[in-house]
């Protein structure tokens, strides 16, 4: 075996060898869902039509950075773990980097996938990242609470990290319409989506029509859309489509979007002019869920569609449906494209981002009250965001409850690794060991060396 790999001698923390199993069974979780999704052949709509350098590609091309940033970081956090010496934390996000290359290589051959150099830097940020948590989440375990430690493991960094995204998810959840000229299309051809079978007879707003082309009165146009207007619309239906088919849409001549009303499987969609999609972002949808369900192809249906404060209303066939305005829980759905999975499995993702939001703060907190406090705090910021002016989203209490649920598992996980409870190391009071110096067993170590 390796020396690098061999266990060395002297004690351990408790919680050493339960971080050092979690952190393999992260490493090999993340190999496989990085290969899962990077390998999977795409669809034409999946391929970004880009070369191999830009930087923000396509419609969403901020998202698509974030998006890789985050795929490498567990990767990243489990190198960081496992890697007991500096020189190792380094070669372990080389081998990342090396991972990343050689995926966007492979590319090349699987259908509609391309290489984005953009794509190896936010891997290798994140990698990058990672290895930084990694290393810090291993210092907090080996040390006392009166020891040294990174910047990673500050409670306040995390803290601060939460409120952010907090802060940014509700004002990138404000509307904020493009500006004019608006053009009005009827079951357009966007190419990125689906196109719909069936067709739009009529289409009014306030009880004016609205003809496909360029709108004469944007401002009505945008006011009626975002601000509470009446959108009715006669349509004859058409067969299910696998995705997002849009019926109604208005675009500007930069080709932004103020809205869209369409049709996916059995559901209806709308599409808000959130500032998320002019940042390059990808925007949550609003759905009816199944409202076409037992419409027949070729059938006449009436569907309305009112924008309110805290939710969007829908209705076929005079039956009236409202739902929830995209939440701060949804601040996943701004680097996703919406997933085909159904309402349960949205409610499951939102749940996940508040607790992996909550969780760090707690998990590094110097204690169990510091923890507690963290939690109460990010609860409270979750319950007074919404109604600030620059907030889009509507107030949730269950967003808060998921924050407190967060802080407990933090809270679990720092006491079932035993943080606080160990003895700082020999090498050094950051815990961090030192090219010649070894604790502990089972991660990436540098050889000992003897003396001379």
């Amino acid at each position: 075996m390796h020396p690098s790999m061999r266990e060395a001698s002297g004690g351990a923390h408790p919680g050493e060898d339960r971080l050092r199993w979690l952190a393999w069974l992260l490493l090999l979780s993340s190999l496989v869902v990085i290969v899962r999704v990077t390998l999977a052949p795409g669809t034409a709509q999946d391929r970004i039509p880009e070369d191999f350098l830009c930087l923000l590609c396509g419609q969403a091309g901020l998202a698509n950075l974030l998006r890789n940033v985050l795929l490498f970081f567990p990767l990243g956090v489990a190198l960081g773990v496992l890697a007991q010496a500096r020189s190792w934390q380094a070669r372990a996000w080389m081998g990342a980097v090396a991972l990343s290359i050689l995926i966007e290589a492979a590319q090349t051959q699987i259908p509609g996938r391309n290489p984005l150099l953009i794509d190896i830097l936010s891997n290798g940020s994140g990698a990058g990242l990672g290895v930084l948590v990694g290393a810090a989440v291993r210092a907090r375990v080996r040390n006392p609470p009166s020891g040294r430690l990174p910047l990673a493991a500050d409670p306040r960094l995390w803290m601060g990290v939460a409120l952010g995204i907090l802060l940014t998810t509700g004002w990138l959840l404000s509307l904020s319409p493009p500006p004019p000229p608006h053009y009005v299309q009827w079951t357009a051809r966007l190419g990125h989506l689906e196109v719909y079978e069936g067709s739009l007879r009529a289409a009014r707003l306030e009880g004016r029509h609205l003809e496909p082309g360029r709108h004469p009165d944007p401002s009505f146009l945008s006011r009626g859309l975002t601000a509470g207007g009446l959108l009715e619309l006669e349509m004859e239906a058409g067969p299910p489509p696998p995705g997002t088919a849009p019926v109604l849409s208005v675009f500007n001549d930069r080709q932004e979007e103020l809205f869209l009303l369409g049709v996916a499987g059995e559901d209806l969609v709308v599409h808000l002019p959130h500032r998320a999609t002019r940042l390059r972002l990808t925007h949550p949808d609003i759905r009816a869920w199944d409202a076409f369900a037992g419409v027949g192809m070729g059938a006449g249906v009436e569907v309305g569609f009112r924008l309110r404060s805290a939710e969007a209303c829908f209705t076929v066939d005079g039956a009236e449906r409202c739902e929830a305005r995209p939440s701060l829980a949804k601040g996943w759905a701004l680097l996703l494209f919406p997933p085909r999975v159904g309402r349960g499995g949205r409610g499951v993702l939102s749940t996940l981002w508040l607790l992996a939001l909550a969780f760090p703060a707690a998990f590094f907190a110097h204690s169990g009250t510091g923890g507690i406090r963290n939690g109460a705090l990010l609860a409270l910021a979750s319950l007074a965001i919404p109604l600030l002016p620059l907030s889009g989203t509507p107030l949730v209490p269950w967003t808060a409850v998921a924050l407190l649920m967060g802080t407990g598992l933090g809270l679990g996980a720092h006491w079932w690794l035993g943080i606080g409870s160990g003895t700082a190391p020999a090498g050094g009071q950051d815990g961090d060991e030192t090219e010649g110096h070894r604790s502990g067993s089972g991660g990436l170590q540098s050889p000992k060396r003897g003396r001379p």
